[in-house]
């Protein structure tokens, strides 16, 4: 909100009477976020690929986990039997906590997608876990 105020300060120079006051600012703030939501979604894909390629493919951590948390332990392994598309979708999901249209941004891919990578993820893990 602040941003706006300061862009319109620095930009009504600009500003042509073609439009209220109100419609310019209000262009101004949705631009801001834009620029907010832009931002954030390059910095979930540069954190995510650290994370979802490097985290979940090092087996000294998972190992790690296994005298600590069993179950913990278990889905890691379960993490690792999946493709890295799906690994990647439901470290998104599950990790960062992201729904299912960020993560769609995120891929570029449409909704329905990360619904259908999701299932598949999640069935090919009960299987793993079911065989545990």
């Amino acid at each position: 909100m602040q941003e706006t105020f300061i862009a319109a300060h620095k930009y009504i120079k600009t500003f042509r009477f073609e439009s209220t006051l109100y419609t310019w600012l209000n262009h101004i703030l949705s631009n801001a976020s834009k620029k907010v939501l832009r931002n954030k979604y390059k910095w979930y894909e540069l954190t995510a690929k650290m994370n979802a390629e490097n985290v979940f493919l090092q087996k000294e951590i998972v190992e790690k986990w296994k005298d600590k948390n069993e179950n913990l332990y278990l889905v890691a392994k379960a993490m690792e039997t999946l493709d890295p598309i799906h690994k990647k979708t439901v470290y998104y999901a599950y990790i960062d906590g992201l729904k299912q249209e960020e993560i769609a941004a995120i891929m570029k891919c449409p909704v329905g997608t990360i619904y259908s990578r999701l299932s598949v993820a999640k069935k090919k893990m009960k299987e793993f876990l079911d065989g545990c």
